[in-house]
């Protein structure tokens, strides 16, 4: 992808991270969606990214949405994460729509698919061992990758660090165990692979806005 950035016109990018089995039953009643995001996830379409051209007023508009209620401490509810896919997948199909229209899409049909990215298999590594100690040797070691190039491919495919992605799982079942269970905040971290309480403290507040403590009060306050 090519930005024409200057003072005037930056670059902005906003990256969401989800997990797909979980999200993808929330758009069960959506099957076309469902496919859509299936393929998407599982590397069987060749593109990696779609041009929402004039459709980008709704997608900025949506993102709103979803900040607002982000910032207003329901961010982690599911129906404000389904409600934000679903949307932006709606985005999708409507260019893929007038592709068709236009005569210029391609389906899947059209051509081979292809085999799941690394990324993925980096997600599900990351799934397995979020509670540990990280080193990145490890991962590379257990997909039979060097450590350079499962970093550069994992940031071309999702334009995301791992570490950023591990940073995020860790924080999502920390708001998890938060929200479901009465363990005490240094026990949460061990649980989530960060053992040093105060570091644990500053990243939670760095991603979330808050600190553990006043997380729990404030989501069990609107049970």
């Amino acid at each position: 992808m090519f930005a024409h950035v200057s003072p005037e016109c930056p670059y902005i990018r906003s990256v969401f991270h989800f997990d797909h089995e979980l999200m993808g039953d929330s758009l069960s009643g959506f099957p076309a969606r469902r496919g859509l995001l299936d393929s998407m996830c599982r590397g069987q379409r060749e593109e990696y990214a779609f041009d929402l051209g004039d459709r980008i007023g709704y997608a900025e508009e949506v993102c709103r949405i979803y900040g607002r209620a982000a910032a207003s401490g329901h961010g982690e509810s599911y129906e404000e994460a389904s409600l934000l896919l679903l949307q932006l997948l709606n985005a999708i199909v409507s260019v893929l729509g007038a592709r068709r229209e236009a005569g210029a899409a391609r389906t899947d049909a059209d051509g081979p698919q292809r085999p799941f990215r690394y990324a993925e298999s980096v997600m599900r590594w990351i799934e397995a061992h979020y509670a540990e100690e990280f080193r990145l040797d490890k991962l590379a070691d257990g997909l039979h990758l060097s450590k350079f190039y499962v970093s550069r491919i994992f940031r071309e495919e999702t334009g995301s660090s791992i570490t950023d992605y591990l940073t995020a799982r860790r924080i999502k079942q920390a708001c998890r165990l938060l929200q479901t269970t009465s363990l005490p905040v240094e026990r949460i971290g061990g649980e989530v692979g960060l053992p040093n309480p105060s570091y644990f403290v500053r990243l939670f507040k760095r991603h979330v806005g808050t600190t553990p403590l006043k997380y729990r009060y404030e989501v069990r306050a609107r049970l």
